[in-house]
């Protein structure tokens, strides 16, 4: 099963849920859980419609993410202030000392932006009060698939 397929698990020590408006408020050693995804903050915000969650907002010092992407055999790794979790498009935002991991690879930004279907990563730097923050990488050479011939 696909993980947007799957049921989303929240723990939490504490919930306000308001009906009407379809905002759930989770607070404590927040644990949200979808397939391979998961979430750990310390407030978390659900907003639904016709009681199915849209978006997740997630705060924290860091709020952490762990996911596998559906064709990876490597989980991507995640730590940021806020995350904003767009649950339709499985797409994430992470703000505030932005990190994303997957395998020895690592983006550093102060907005991260992910898709996680697609695999896609845009990362901006930010501006602070003394020097610009730049987007920082590392990434790992990959190894040659037998029978392939070196890359230049």
């Amino acid at each position: 099963m696909s993980d947007k397929d799957a049921p989303i698990h929240i723990d939490a020590k504490h919930v306000d849920l308001n009906e009407k408006t379809q905002i759930a408020v989770y607070r404590g050693n927040v644990v949200l859980t979808q397939g391979t995804f998961r979430l750990e903050a310390e407030r978390l915000e659900v907003r639904a419609r016709n009681y199915k969650a849209r978006v997740v907002n997630a705060w924290g010092a860091p709020v952490r993410l762990k996911v596998r992407p559906d064709d990876r055999d490597e989980d991507a790794h995640a730590a940021a202030m806020r995350l904003t979790y767009n649950v339709d498009q499985r797409e994430v935002e992470l703000s505030g000392e932005a990190l994303l991991r997957q395998g020895e690879d690592e983006f550093r930004a102060a907005v991260i932006h992910y898709d996680l279907d697609e695999q896609l990563l845009t990362a901006v730097g930010g501006s602070g009060a003394e020097t610009e923050e730049r987007v920082h990488a590392v990434i790992y050479p990959k190894a040659d698939a037998p029978g392939e011939p070196n890359a230049p």
